[in-house]
């Protein structure tokens, strides 16, 4: 197994007890208006072997690799074993803190241990989950060997 890491910013309401641990987001936006963005990183245990199989295959006339079906697994992933953190806005002794700089450097450092940076824009026509298991899978191709 293969941990994935997945930086992300969104307005969509969270789904469940927790603002800073959801267990998801919904369709809608935030309860705290369309402009309260949260600034978090979502882990998935995928099997490399799995994946490896879907980056590999041949296709009859694109090349290698399949995408869709790629998408798919890491979207049954997300579902299954997704682990959402939310960076908090306060911290628990009060003091102000800016998600969006620890975001940032948190996604900083990862990126000085490599080369390649991906920033996914997505629409609500999507589900938070596919918009996920979409970055992942574009993710995982573009940092495949050769």
């Amino acid at each position: 197994m293969v941990e994935l890491k997945l930086y992300y910013v969104t307005n969509r309401n969270h789904i469940g007890e927790k603002q800073w641990n959801p267990d998801g987001y919904g369709s809608g936006f935030s309860d705290d208006g369309a402009e309260n963005l949260r600034f978090g990183k979502v882990t998935v245990q995928a099997d490399e072997q799995q994946m490896s199989n879907y980056l590999n295959v041949e296709t009859i006339d694109k090349g290698t690799g399949n995408g869709i079906q790629l998408s798919g697994y890491m979207e049954e992933r997300v579902r299954s074993n997704g682990k959402i953190s939310a960076f908090a806005e306060i911290l628990p002794d009060g003091t102000q803190k800016l998600a969006s700089k620890e975001m940032f450097q948190k996604a900083k450092s990862e990126m000085e241990k490599s080369t390649d940076t991906i920033v996914y824009v997505h629409g609500y026509a999507v589900k938070w989950t596919e918009a996920v298991a979409n970055a992942l899978s574009l993710q995982a191709n573009a940092q495949q060997k050769g």
